[in-house]
């Protein structure tokens, strides 16, 4: 296993070599460590989350992978985003997404300072990864056109066929499936934990509440 690498499951709308071509630029030379990417399709312009760990129910587990990063890209309708700014952080930078492609690189670059931030014991914050994240945001533009990756977008688009597209609704649908559990298997958990707890308090309550009368009658 490479110290520093990143494996791919996309069942995003976006093409495989498109995608990992906008992975490798965003990495950018970071110290992430070993990552699990799973890009899949958003209703809205992006999302993200960067997890320190590998949750028991995804794909990734037992891969040999140490951190999980789930990375959801929109439209291409829902760009360009201007003057944008991470919500309630005054001192965060404020930037513009011009197309899909940079809030996708942007998006993995923040996402990935996380895991370079759990790898080296860092606190997470979100102000340090946008900065990074638009560090990084400014280096693709140098090189976008350099690296050729609009061209093979634009290859694809031209090849794009019906059975693609049943493909990647197919995906679309399983990946619903796997965070509608991902989510319920948390709350489970939370669930188990509260009950444990509440089973305890309740039986304390009731030894002391038994030892009550016996301890009246001595002191009587």
């Amino acid at each position: 296993m490479r110290e520093h690498s990143v494996r791919i499951h996309n069942t995003s709308q976006y093409p495989n070599d498109v995608v990992r071509t906008l992975v490798r630029l965003a990495c950018n030379g970071r110290e992430h460590g070993s990552v699990g990417l799973n890009i899949k399709n958003s209703q809205h312009a992006f999302r993200g989350r960067a997890y320190s760990n590998i949750p028991a129910i995804s794909n990734w587990r037992g891969q040999d992978r140490r951190y999980l990063v789930v990375a959801a890209i929109g439209d291409v309708e829902k760009f360009p985003i201007k003057d944008h700014q991470y919500p309630g952080l005054k001192t965060a930078p404020i930037y513009t997404l011009n197309d899909w492609m940079e809030g996708f690189v942007f998006l993995i670059a923040h996402e990935l300072t996380h895991c370079e931030q759990f790898k080296n014991n860092r606190p997470r914050s979100e102000i340090e990864a946008e900065i990074s994240a638009h560090r990084t945001l400014e280096y693709f533009r140098t090189v976008r056109e350099a690296v050729g990756v609009d061209d093979l977008m634009r290859d694809h688009e031209a090849h794009k066929t019906p059975e693609n597209k049943k493909a990647t609704r197919r995906e679309e649908k399983l990946d619903a499936i796997r965070e509608k559990l991902f989510r319920w298997e948390r709350k489970l958990k939370l669930a188990t934990t509260k009950t444990k707890k509440l089973r305890r308090d309740l039986a304390r309550m009731e030894k002391a509440h038994t030892a009550t009368p016996s301890t009246l009658i001595q002191e009587i």
